[in-house]
């Protein structure tokens, strides 16, 4: 056991006194990975939702150029999410 003047640390000896149970921290943690994967995909979706609007608005490409990129976009993020 270490002690000081501001915290003590004690090494975990697997009978914890936590607030909560296995239940609810398993409940916990798969509504957080829940929660990451809504803002994941909300990302995603408003990257590729904008790309196509830059791409001609700011980088004055084409609406076919636009296009081909925002597909390519999407087929690269597939493709990493799939492999990893």
């Amino acid at each position: 056991m270490f002690t000081s003047r501001h915290f003590s640390f004690r090494a975990p000896t697997g009978k914890e006194d936590g607030c909560c149970s296995a239940g609810v921290r398993s409940r916990l943690v798969v509504l957080g990975v829940l929660f990451v994967e809504l803002i994941e995909r909300m990302t995603f979706y408003g990257i590729s939702g904008n790309l196509v609007l830059f791409c001609t608005n700011v980088l004055l490409y084409t609406s076919t150029q636009a296009v081909t990129v925002n597909l390519v976009f999407t087929g690269v993020c597939v493709r990493v999410c799939v492999c990893v």
